[in-house]
């Protein structure tokens, strides 16, 4: 896969997987293959709106990893399991690949010493994550 395909589709994924509601969606819907579940119970069972639901669920159907089954006027939902492990085998593959481009040089002992001495911001990550 090229790389800039590649960086784009884990972008997205991680987009959409860094969405809490959408985790929890993810985490309630069974497999497509045990049963399906319909909007206003996956918004009973989230204590969210069902127009927020439906919402994320778009999202998630979008990206292939949600699939649906209409009965009348009833939409059941499921998880598309193999979209998901094809989502973990692509995250596993390429993330190690883009921290290994973002590797710090090694520091000398001076340096480290000097940053480890500084005061941090609670907001601010620790020294250890900065190769500054």
């Amino acid at each position: 896969m090229p790389a800039q395909v590649a960086d784009d589709l884990v972008s997205t994924m991680l987009r959409a997987l860094g969405d809490p509601v959408r985790l929890r969606l993810l985490r309630e819907l069974p497999p497509e293959a045990a049963a399906e579940v319909p909007v206003g119970e996956l918004a009973r069972r989230l204590d969210v709106p069902d127009t927020v639901v439906s919402q994320h669920l778009r999202v998630l159907t979008g990206l292939g990893l949600v699939g649906h089954r209409r009965s009348g006027r009833t939409v059941y939902h499921y998880v598309k399991a193999e979209a998901l492990v094809a989502v973990r085998r692509t995250l596993a593959h390429e993330l190690p690949r883009m921290f290994a481009a973002a590797r710090c040089p090694p520091r000398s002992a001076s340096t480290s010493a000097a940053r480890s001495s500084r005061p941090s911001s609670p907001r601010s990550p620790p020294a250890s994550w900065s190769c500054g």
